[in-house]
């Protein structure tokens, strides 16, 4: 059983590798994929809405089904989504199928990393913190990757459709193992909670801080991801450089994850939660403060570390304090990346475009404070009365 689980182990690394690099992948061909419909100026807007929202509703009612019905079915349907999405964009030529076509990819990615992760907490037990931090230590590995990908193809002559494709045959492996995979089975149908478990759970204090704190974490990350190339392009002319420090903070944040993977199991990972966050905040003033691109760099790179444990420790939280409802859980966390991930980049993007870019970088402060508030918010409430 224990080489079972590790060979499955193994299987979900490679898939979080993958997720890594369809992200990336898609940032760095969103001006190709909606240059199809250019005459729609908003168009590349409405791609990004359209795969967030599927990230926001799929994963909120696939995590409460894999809790009654099993992972395996569940995790069948978001690769088949996922499938489904990525040849539906590669061959439609319609406007409204194209959306739709993201909307499914969107769904599919916030359904797979949300049921992965529940599935290495299952198989796991007592070691869910480093197998969580070791996964999203793989996805950053993956999205360090995806931009290299992209430039391969280019130079070969080949476009963001048959990358895609090659997710898609990926996608479909995937089906056909999952479908024939036999594991752990998750520990559902012994909760007390009756009814949708979902409205039930998001009465829960401690799950809605958390949800609150994922929120603003992928809020920030996702901004800063669009802020680090236009900022250092105002400081160098240089081509590299930009591409440098933005592999210092995802090379830094790899760092983090496999770190805190191991330190969450000696010290409370609400604190390091809120010491990462307060190390993030004094990266964010660095980079406002600092001269030239040298040290602006090292900033972004301090912030990568900052960033590096706090989503895997909050889904880790998640999953810990609600085990009977630990799809369930998860979802609602993946849920809740998805509404940051809309939200919080178009408010920084609105505050750097009207104030300035420091502007931008500063209003990053917001959250960050938010996410310290709400640890020591949950620090405070006893878990023997919150766990179900």
């Amino acid at each position: 059983m224990v080489k079972k689980n590790i060979l499955v182990d193994i299987t979900i690394y490679i898939v979080f590798i993958l997720l890594g690099m369809y992200i990336s992948v898609f940032q760095r061909s969103l001006n190709d994929i909606s240059a199809s419909y250019i005459f729609l100026g908003t168009f590349k807007g409405v791609l990004i809405t359209s795969h967030f929202a599927g990230f926001l509703i799929m994963p909120l009612v696939t995590g409460e089904i894999s809790d009654k019905f099993g992972r395996k079915l569940m995790s069948c349907i978001g690769f088949a989504s996922f499938f489904l999405g990525l040849v539906l964009s590669i061959v439609t030529k319609n406007i409204y199928l194209y959306i739709f076509a993201f909307s499914l990819i969107g769904g599919g990615f916030g359904v797979i990393e949300g049921l992965m992760t529940t599935i290495l907490v299952d198989i796991n037990k007592d070691k869910e913190n480093i197998v969580i931090n070791i996964s999203q230590a793989f996805f950053v590995v993956g999205a360090l990757l995806g931009p290299f990908l992209v430039s391969f193809f280019i130079t070969k002559g080949y476009n963001w459709r048959h990358i895609y494709f090659i997710f898609a045959v990926f996608s479909f492996i995937y089906i056909i193992y999952f479908a024939l995979l036999k594991f752990k089975k998750s520990r559902r149908g012994v909760g007390k909670l009756k009814g949708i478990i979902v409205l039930k759970l998001l009465k829960k204090p401690v799950l809605l801080l958390l949800a609150l704190s994922i929120l603003m974490y992928v809020g920030i990350e996702q901004g800063i991801g669009f802020f680090i190339t236009t900022y250092i392009q105002k400081l160098t002319v240089s081509e590299f450089i930009p591409s440098l420090v933005l592999s210092g903070f995802w090379g830094f944040m790899i760092i983090g994850r496999l770190s805190c993977g191991f330190l969450s199991r000696r010290f409370d990972s609400k604190k390091i939660i809120i010491i990462l966050a307060l190390f993030s905040g004094i990266s964010l003033l660095f980079i406002i403060f600092a001269k030239g691109y040298i040290l602006t760099g090292i900033g972004f790179s301090l912030l990568g570390l900052g960033f590096s444990g706090i989503w895997p420790l909050i889904v880790f939280l998640a999953s810990k304090n609600y085990r009977i409802y630990s799809g369930t859980a998860v979802g609602i966390m993946m849920a809740s990346s998805a509404l940051g991930g809309m939200i919080i980049p178009f408010l920084s993007e609105t505050a750097g475009s009207s104030f300035g870019i420091n502007i931008g970088i500063a209003s990053f402060l917001i959250p960050v404070i938010a996410i310290i508030i709400a640890q020591f918010a949950i620090i405070r409430i006893k878990a023997k009365k919150i766990d179900s």
